[in-house]
């Protein structure tokens, strides 16, 4: 059983694009860490609560939603803030709750219940606006690439919609049954995951025709998904859920690459789903219930929650199994 730790309430936190840092916004502002050596690079107290906030890169700039017990910004207005000045530079006004920010090197994304607002960042000039179908979790999820590919909701429940800029190509997939709650790409921008309401499976998908590459099994159980991201060079998965279990997956190509289990009677997988997915090969079980997940170098994975705990660990990329702790730590300590 793990020993509680008082720390600060954490309202959000989020990794940056690379997953070499994160952020935890609090009741007064934001906390800096990087992941692996663990540390605090820097904190900044700006007299308000933080609802969401996303990192560009290691940069100055931040994009952040009020929230809080008394907070300066209500929850309907983003603000871009550039830490080097220590001031906002740049606000957006909305006539409803933001649901989710994402930020890329010429890109911000405003995600509402309904729609998708796609500026020019950091001038703010919007350049599109996607209809989505309702999406309370405000799944999205766009490329770091050179390539603009951006992956929403599209406007039928369980259906995604991937869109190339570049390439002038859209294409709509029905990816679930029941409504999509969280889109994950690739660093390679090359495989878009999807995870449903239900939380049971995650399904991958080729972003270059919507064709479905493999269907991966967290669980029997229905959970909520916080998290899913992939390894830098596209060979692993790792998702966490409110069950506490982190799981990592291979996703390789072929069946003879893959190291995830497989059920005895996947022979059958053509009658029932359930026979034909894949299982995580490595997995760590933690108390945390609202935890985020990103990889590190060398078959490392970081783990940071809400409720203050910070894990690096270690998967062995040919056994698989439970991970190894190799640190552990508590955010915010009082």
């Amino acid at each position: 059983m793990e020993k509680a730790q008082k720390t600060k309430k954490i309202l959000t936190l989020s990794f940056n694009q690379t997953y070499d840092c994160f952020i935890c916004g609090t009741e007064k502002g934001f906390h800096i860490f990087t992941s692996f050596p663990f540390d605090q690079a820097f904190c900044r107290d700006i007299g308000t609560g933080i609802h969401i906030i996303e990192m560009l890169h290691s940069s100055n700039l931040l994009a952040f939603v009020g929230n809080g017990t008394h907070p300066r910004y209500p929850p309907t207005k983003v603000i871009l803030w550039d830490d080097h000045i220590a001031k906002a530079i740049g606000e957006l006004d909305f006539k409803e709750h933001v649901k989710a920010l994402k930020l890329r090197q010429n890109t911000l994304a405003v995600i509402l219940e309904h729609k998708v607002y796609l500026y020019k960042f950091p001038e703010l000039k919007i350049f599109e606006v996607l209809e989505t179908a309702q999406n309370a979790a405000g799944a999205f999820a766009f490329s770091q690439t050179k390539e603009l590919i951006a992956v929403s909701l599209a406007g039928k429940k369980g259906e995604i919609r991937i869109k190339s800029y570049d390439k002038e190509l859209c294409v709509e997939k029905q990816a679930h049954k029941s409504a999509v709650a969280c889109i994950a790409l690739s660093p390679n921008a090359q495989i878009c995951a999807t995870v449903s309401v239900k939380g049971t499976l995650i399904r991958l998908f080729s972003t270059r025709n919507g064709d479905q590459l493999k269907e991966l099994r967290r669980g029997i159980d229905n959970a909520q998904v916080h998290s899913v991201c992939f390894d830098k060079g596209s060979k692993y998965m790792a998702c966490t859920s409110d069950k506490g279990t982190v799981h990592i997956f291979s996703i390789a190509n072929s069946d003879s690459a893959s190291i995830n289990k497989k059920s005895s009677f996947k022979f059958m997988k053509w009658m029932i789903g359930y026979f034909g997915s894949e299982w995580s090969f490595a997995q760590y079980k933690t108390s945390n219930k609202q935890a985020v997940v990103g990889f590190a170098k060398e078959n490392k994975v970081i783990v940071v929650s809400k409720e203050g705990c910070y894990y690096a660990l270690e998967f062995d990329p040919v056994k698989g199994g439970e991970c190894r702790l190799v640190d552990k730590k508590y955010l915010l300590c009082l």
